[in-house]
């Protein structure tokens, strides 16, 4: 995820009341830790470094998961990738 989505994210997070979430929506990726910022338990600074940890133990886990299956198709993505470009890449290996 771009910085720039990132930071959008983490803005609207920041704009949500967490007193009408559902427990299972204050636990997810990213919640959790803006919460606990928004609720005084953590700075923003140590809320961003959390998030940025859970995330990438989160896509270790996706990736870990994954691999048990043997028809999945892995997408090298480069930096220089735009959303068009992958998603042609993604069309020409469906047809």
């Amino acid at each position: 995820m771009s910085m720039r989505l990132w930071e959008h994210h983490l803005n609207a997070a920041l704009l949500t009341e967490p007193a009408g979430l559902s427990l299972q929506a204050r636990q997810s990726l990213g919640y959790a830790q803006i919460i606990d910022f928004i609720e005084g338990r953590l700075s923003l600074t140590k809320a961003v470094e959390q998030i940025k940890v859970a995330t990438r133990q989160f896509a270790k886990h996706q990736r870990t998961w994954f691999r048990r299956f043997p028809g999945v198709r892995w997408i090298d993505l480069t930096a220089t990738a735009s959303p068009r470009e992958v998603a042609e890449r993604i069309h020409a290996g469906l047809l």
